[in-house]
């Protein structure tokens, strides 16, 4: 057996072998909301179709950076820096959705195109 032989060492080392499972796991995970994402653009959904795309790329986020950038295994003041951006982006999203439920909505005055002479000759 040569030493330096990846596939050797991951079938020795369970630490390793539990890794790519643990990935395989997850590719299977994300490509199954891929395929909800997929699905659900083609259901009539009405106002709601947009919260359910958004909770499927929550769900993809939150695994991606949970296993892949091993946010579980991070220190307490990156958790906390986490949680404070994720607090800072539900209140401007929730901000702006508050913003947008009591703006009235008022048409915009039309005026009608008008002609504009051309300018061939310098004007006096």
């Amino acid at each position: 057996m040569h030493p330096h032989t990846p596939a050797i060492q991951a079938e020795l080392n369970p630490e390793v072998c539990q890794s790519i499972t643990m990935v395989a796991w997850t590719l299977l995970v994300l490509l199954a909301l891929a395929a909800l994402t997929c699905w659900a653009s083609y259901q009539h959904l009405g106002p709601a179709r947009m919260a359910v795309g958004l909770g499927i790329a929550a769900c993809k986020i939150a695994l991606v950076a949970w296993l892949f950038m091993q946010l579980r295994q991070a220190h307490a003041y990156i958790a906390l820096a986490l949680m404070a951006a994720c607090l800072t982006v539900s209140l401007l999203f929730g901000l702006s959705a508050t913003d947008y439920a009591v703006r009235p909505a008022a048409q915009a005055t039309y005026q009608v195109p008008q002609q504009v002479p051309p300018m061939l000759t310098k004007p006096r």
